[in-house]
């Protein structure tokens, strides 16, 4: 089992198992039948033999977050925290018809994000710097809607036509954003994917709550 831990902040990911490496993370992205997919070259990469040691990690990380008070939180993230558990495991594939059989390396992997929240700068009050960040949080979100709508739309499409092969117009914009890029396995393809929303009682936030939900 093996563990990452990033946080996307002003659209550059960062590096929370070692926070003062200068190394440059880049999104790669190879076959996933002989590759690992979308991942992140650059980044700590740990081993991990207990859900304990991973959690104990996953702490450490977290004091690393970037964070800052506004008028609606002391300590709002500023940043999409985006945590990778692979888990990689030997199997028996088919012989080559001698009866030998090869051994192969299969792997799952899972997702576990922490969204930073949409944020409207009247209620939250932020400027400078804090304000830079509402802008790329909330862009950031933004993309990631525009991805499960055009994954819905597809959804429906092969659905409704029943069709194998999906329609040559079928376009899913997972580059147009970082998290979107980074997330691509989770979101479409082979995967399951949970969202839980977080919302905040109070008709001042009615109009947050219902974009959250849609």
């Amino acid at each position: 089992m093996f563990l990452t831990y990033t946080e996307l902040h002003n659209n550059t990911f960062y590096d929370l198992l070692s926070p003062t490496s200068t190394t440059k993370i880049d999104i790669k992205e190879s076959a996933a039948v002989n590759g690992r997919g979308v991942h992140l070259a650059g980044v700590t990469r740990v081993a991990c033999t207990s859900s304990k040691d991973l959690l104990a990690l996953v702490a450490g990380g977290n004091k690393h977050r970037a964070t800052a008070a506004t008028n609606l939180n002391e300590r709002s993230s500023r940043s999409h925290a985006v945590m990778t558990i692979e888990v990689e495991r030997m199997a028996a594939s088919d012989g080559d018809g001698g009866g030998s059989e090869l051994q192969c390396v299969k792997m799952g992997k899972m997702n576990i994000v922490d969204l930073a929240g949409s944020e409207r700068v009247q209620l939250s009050g932020v400027t400078g710097e804090a304000l830079v960040e509402a802008s790329a949080i909330n862009a950031s979100l933004s993309a990631l809607g525009d991805v499960l709508n055009a994954l819905s739309k597809l959804h429906k499409s092969q659905h409704q036509s029943k069709e194998k092969a999906p329609p040559s117009s079928s376009f899913i914009p997972f580059r147009n954003s970082k998290l979107t890029h980074l997330l691509k396995d989770s979101l479409g393809g082979n995967c399951k994917t949970c969202m839980i929303a977080t919302v905040r009682p109070g008709s001042a936030f009615y109009g947050q709550s219902l974009s959250t939900l849609r």
